[in-house]
This record gives C-alpha cells, structure tokens and sequence, in this order.
C-alpha cells in the first residue's frame, strides 16, 4: 500500500482515456489516503513553456535532489489539481526509487493545496485498463 509522501508513476485518464497523461506515465505525489481514497498530486519536468503558457498558477518548483524527492531534473509540482482515485491498490512496484518526498516538501505541497484546487475524481476502470498493477 502506498502512503502519504510516496510517489508513484502512472498514467491517469484526464481528462480522459486518450489524453496525454493517459498516453505517458508521469509522477504522482501521494498527498493523503483514507481508507479508500487517495488524493494525488502531478509533478512533471519544468519546462519555460509551462510559465509561459500560464496553465499552471499554484506550483512548486523543486531542483533534483535525492535527499528531497525521487525526482531525476527539475520537477513542477502542479498544486492547481488533485486527482482523487477511490477504491483501488496501487501496486508498490509502482513507487519510484526513492519512494517518497520530504516531510518538509510535503508540508510545503500541502500549504500550497490549501489554495482550493480543483479535485478530479478519476475513473476506477479506466485507471485500471491504464495501468496493469492497479487493481
């Protein structure tokens, strides 16, 4: 079972099943977890066109750091959304190498979030067909 600070990669259906995070695997901060929901967060590689597009308002950019997050370059975390996933195990294989962020970066995801994003409550089965070890 993944938990709070753990980050998996995955594909996701949004904003729907053909789209292009359905298409490529991207990171997800696990942001919480009850006992059947869990609340993810996107990051993905900084690029200058994320900031000149403007499609992304309320983000943390975090540098590569082993000591801080699993992430291989510059990471954009987009703080505008959660995807909610109800009812569904995702798989440890998942998880990225290493697992999970900081507490100190978690806590910084989660003063950004307090911004109201939009949540996205993403479709079990088609998460399913996306992703092989999900169940």
């Amino acid at each position: 079972m993944i938990e709070p600070r753990d980050v998996v990669t995955i594909k996701i259906p949004y904003p729907d099943i053909t789209s292009g995070l359905a298409i490529s695997a991207h990171m997800f901060i696990c942001n919480k977890k009850s006992a059947s929901n869990k609340d993810l967060v996107k990051c993905q590689t900084f690029t200058n066109q994320m900031l000149i597009d403007g499609t992304v308002k309320n983000y943390i950019m975090e540098k590569k750091n082993p000591d801080r997050n699993p992430f291989k370059k510059t990471t954009l975390i987009d703080c505008d959304k959660i995807f909610r996933v109800k009812n569904v195990r995702i798989n440890l294989s998942l998880l990225t190498d290493p697992r999970n962020i900081c507490k100190d970066l978690h806590k910084k995801v989660n003063l950004k979030l307090k911004g109201t994003p939009s949540v996205y409550e993403l479709n079990r089965e088609e998460l399913k067909i996306l992703n092989g070890r999900i169940s």
